[in-house]
């Protein structure tokens, strides 16, 4: 670098000599004043941008941006302090580059206005005001050609992103493809690289990651198939950086939803995050399952669980296939579905029948109320008909009772059991009422009184699976595991919970992985959540009968489960899963043999696209993938400046810090392992229901219960007597 001292007058020269006497010639020329001496001097000496920073702010008498007071000051006059550093902008465009001494400075100058917009950018409102008034993009992105600025405008344009807004994401969205441009011509450029992959994967989430679809126009201005390629690219590299890494998937995961159609042309990166379900660290796999489940968002359809009792009796009539007849024998053919579905239709008809003759709606309620509990589908829709005989057609008859439709009978025969007024008659009528809620979907009624019930009755497990349809994820769980450890429970019933805990835990293990691939909180709970769904798919699984109606939907779950818990344990050709592939399969001929529909819904989808294409995904990636949870950031000394730089322009010195010195509101953005005995802690002792918020027993301050009515439970069958011991 040459020395200042034998350029100085010729820099005094040229400064004095800058002059002009209208816009268009200050446009050309410069503004029409000089900088002092002593102040360039103090720019050229500056070490790292921090103190060039200082530096210009010094020179400018713009307040210190690292004070709250300072931050207060440039509020109230922001509209001067953007002039003053349009002003050095303009000025340093017009110094002389063959000048070494005009050069270094010109470069400084450049830096430090776009450093200082990005300090300041961290301060929600002057964000917004520095791309809307003082347009920041079109200073920082031309720098981007400059070999001695560019990691300076990449580390600017990251802070900015990772602080930035809705707004301001998108609009340096808008701009990805001069950050591509340069990664495309810089392709050995580790810093700018991670950098670059960072900037894209924080405004590309403003785009792609939200409810709503994209503007088509803005979605073709940030080119996601280019983005895809590029970071598909540095991924090949591998030795990269693990910020490389993680912001390198979470822009392809956050990609997938709105963008499936860009995905299926490049096969590579659906590979990519398939073979991501096989890597040794969970954040990553479920990064991957969340990123596949996303993809079939857009095409999957919902699950079709109407059934046609009649079609389904008509078809049980029939001469089943021999394999099918071979695994429900095996099963036991009284406890199948089909057996259950079609007793349950017999005797339905003959308690309505008997019913005509002799109209005791109670004894009709009471036995329904038992007919209830054996089969989902246990009270079918039909009615009293009779021959017409002057049209000779059939019509529904009044024979005297105060329904003609039978399944209007539910709610009279409730009504009658109750006005008897028997104690122990009361969970019949209770059950009458919400099956007939429920085939009316009238669930916030049924809610309702199901809460009440369990009130009375905490003990009935049909009362727990009706609070957990429809219900909100961490409730509907809460409600599934409680009734699952009811001691009036059918197997219908059972495997009823069994199915909506395994569901309810798999919304909620995503969601919560998800929230700590940024937060790095929450981890263990959210690997708490997968555990117990794939405990109970698996045991549905075992347990149920093959024709169980839901049978297809839990080996979805299980499938995904499996992979997101031990999905580094499994071999590449998933062998572990043939005995779930095999029973899918049976299901499937089950269900076309019954006339039952196979919905491709976003989980079947989901789950095909893991298991068809796992073995070749691996290959293609597994030099890459079975590596992300050892990479380092790597030696980057050479990259010192922009280190210091970014230290800068995070730490704005104005929050409260702990004793250890951390920010109170600071983001962590580690990657915390998993600690196998910190995830007992997120379980009910009771009832194994995950939640973040459950209440220690007082004694012993070891278990850990759900609520009052888990708690009560658990100290009568055993926790007393331990309780006592451990205290």
């Amino acid at each position: 670098m040459p020395g200042p001292g034998a350029k100085k007058n010729k820099a005094k020269n040229k400064a004095k000599g800058v002059s002009a006497s209208s816009p268009s010639a200050q446009a050309r020329a410069g503004p029409s004043f000089t900088y002092p001496q002593n102040h360039l001097d103090n720019v050229y000496h500056a070490e790292g941008w921090g103190a060039t920073v200082d530096a210009l702010c010094i020179m400018l008498g713009i307040p210190d941006p690292n004070s709250r007071n300072g931050l207060k000051k440039i509020h109230k006059d922001f509209g001067a302090i953007h002039s003053k550093l349009d002003d050095v902008y303009a000025y340093a465009r017009q110094l002389d580059r063959d000048n070494g001494f005009d050069a270094v400075v010109q470069d400084r100058l450049f830096g430090a206005v776009v450093a200082l917009y990005g300090k300041m950018s961290a301060d929600t409102i002057l964000r917004d005001r520095i791309f809307k008034e003082a347009d920041f993009l079109s200073k920082t992105l031309p720098l981007l050609d400059s070999p001695v600025l560019s990691h300076m405008v990449l580390q600017t344009l990251s802070a900015v992103t990772h602080h930035g807004g809705l707004y301001v994401r998108i609009e340096i969205a808008k701009k990805t493809s001069a950050i591509l441009q340069l990664l495309d011509e810089q392709p050995n450029d580790v810093l700018a690289g991670r950098l670059g992959i960072t900037i894209i994967c924080h405004s590309l989430g403003a785009v792609v990651q939200q409810e709503e679809c994209p503007d088509p126009l803005l979605l073709k201005a940030v080119d996601v198939p280019r983005i895809i390629r590029t970071i598909l690219s540095y991924m090949r590299k591998g030795g990269q950086s693990q910020t490389l890494i993680d912001h390198g998937l979470g822009a392809l995961a956050g990609a997938t939803q709105h963008c499936s159609k860009d995905f299926a042309g490049i096969p590579s990166a659906i590979n990519l995050l398939v073979a991501c379900a096989r890597s040794p660290d969970i954040r990553t796999r479920a990064t991957g399952l969340g990123a596949i489940l996303r993809l079939h968002i857009s095409d999957g359809r919902p699950d079709d669980t109407n059934a046609d009792v009649q079609k389904f009796i008509s078809a049980a009539s029939r001469q089943w296939p021999d394999h099918i007849v071979d695994h429900i024998m095996d099963y036991g053919m009284n406890r199948s579905d089909t057996f259950l579905m079609a007793t349950a239709a017999r005797d339905y008809q003959s308690l309505m029948m008997k019913a005509a003759q002799d109209h005791d709606l109670i004894t009709l309620g009471l036995n329904l109320a038992q007919l209830i509990g054996r089969t989902e589908y246990s009270i079918a829709q039909g009615g009293f008909q009779v021959e017409n005989p002057r049209t000779g057609k059939f019509e529904f008859a009044d024979v005297g009772l105060p329904f003609k439709m039978w399944q209007d009978a539910l709610p009279h025969c409730a009504r009658a059991i109750r006005t008897r007024g028997r104690p122990d008659e009361a969970d019949p009528a209770d059950i009458l009422d919400l099956k007939y809620y429920i085939m009316k979907s009238r669930m916030k009624e049924a809610h309702a009184l199901a809460r009440k019930s369990v009130e009375r009755n905490p003990l009935i497990g049909f009362y727990h699976y009706v609070l957990s349809l429809g219900a909100e994820d961490a409730d509907g769980l809460r409600e599934a595991k409680k009734g699952l450890k009811c001691k009036v429970l059918t197997p219908y019933v059972r495997f009823g919970l069994l199915y909506r805990s395994a569901e309810h835990a798999t919304e909620l293990a995503l969601r919560k992985l998800q929230d700590a691939m940024t937060t790095g909180q929450d981890l263990e709970e959210g690997f708490a959540f997968a555990m117990c769904a794939l405990e109970d798919s698996k045991i549905f699984i075992d347990e149920a009968p093959p024709d169980a109606r839901s049978m297809k939907s839990v080996i979805y779950i299980y499938t995904v489960m499996l992979l997101l818990v031990k999905g580094h344990e499994l071999s590449p050709e998933l062998h572990e899963l043939d005995d779930a592939k095999a029973k899918l399969k049976l299901a499937e001929d089950i269900a076309r043999f019954v006339g039952r529909p196979i919905s491709e819904t976003q989980m079947r989808l989901a789950r095909a696209t893991l298991v068809n294409r796992m073995s070749g995904a691996w290959k293609e990636w597994e030099d890459i993938v079975g590596k992300f949870v050892d990479h380092t950031e790597g030696d980057l000394s050479a990259a010192k400046a922009e280190d210091d730089l970014s230290s800068w322009l995070e730490d704005l010195g104005l929050e409260d810090r702990d004793a250890q010195g951390h920010r109170h509101d600071e983001d962590h953005f580690t990657h915390p392992r998993i600690n196998l005995n910190q995830v007992l802690l997120y379980r009910c002792s009771w009832c194994g229901n995950p939640s973040a918020v459950l209440r220690k027993c007082r004694g012993c301050q070891k278990t850990r219960y759900c609520d009052a009515d888990c708690q009560r439970q658990h100290w009568s069958k055993s926790h007393k007597k331990l309780c006592a011991k451990a205290a």
